[in-house]
């Protein structure tokens, strides 16, 4: 056998094992959240009027009584989307000394920019109201290189708490300690990517990529 037959082999078995981490880990981090989750989306519902069980719909209309629901929740939700939207702060860089006021000055700009040009003050929104209906709210913040050009452009956007697996191990209330975690189809992804020894993760807010 070639020795480059012995080497193909070898990347083989350290793919298989890879995979086979990552989809322990997925397994785990779905497990973890399952009642979260079913708790979460009953939140949901809760927030859009849809607060009645279909076996208690059930028992309304055998007995002839209309299923009325009054909705206090929804009100509160709005109160607390407004303060926050009313309430918000800019993001500022304060100089430490003289010879940083200038390099923060650029900084400040950049920053609003990028920000201006994602719609950041939507998707902060957004992911407080995740936060204030469900208890989690995500954001990502990325860099997006375009195929045709050598450059890209930085984005924050608002994640689908959904969405998003995490570390089960992990017991800070923001998952800084988490050591990884999945991002919606992230996990498909990583099959796909696997075939090139490269797999992408969202790890704490941002991709990282893991070569194998």
């Amino acid at each position: 056998m070639a020795e480059n037959d012995l080497q193909d082999t070898d990347d083989e078995i350290d793919t298989r094992q890879g995979i086979g981490k990552y989809r322990r880990w997925f397994r785990e981090a779905v497990d973890k959240a399952d009642v979260w989750r079913k708790e979460a989306e009953q939140d949901y519902d809760f927030v859009a009027g849809k607060q009645w069980t279909e076996a208690d719909k059930h028992k309304l209309e055998q007995s002839g009584r209309p299923a009325i629901t009054i909705n206090r929740i929804k009100p509160l939700i709005n109160v607390l989307s407004g303060y926050q939207r009313l309430n918000r702060y800019d993001i500022d860089f304060l100089p430490r000394t003289s010879d940083d006021i200038d390099i923060c000055t650029v900084r400040k700009g950049i920053t609003k920019y990028v920000l201006d040009a994602c719609g950041y003050d939507n998707e902060e929104s957004q992911a407080f109201l995740d936060a204030a209906i469900g208890g989690l709210g995500w954001m990502e913040v990325g860099y997006k290189v375009s195929d045709d050009m050598t450059d890209g452009e930085a984005f924050v956007t608002r994640e689908d708490p959904f969405g998003i697996y995490v570390d089960p191990e992990a017991h800070k209330t923001d998952f800084s300690d988490a050591k990884f975690s999945f991002k919606g189809a992230g996990f498909i992804r990583i099959i796909t990517n696997i075939q090139y020894k490269r797999m992408s993760i969202l790890y704490r807010g941002g991709i990282v990529n893991s070569f194998v």
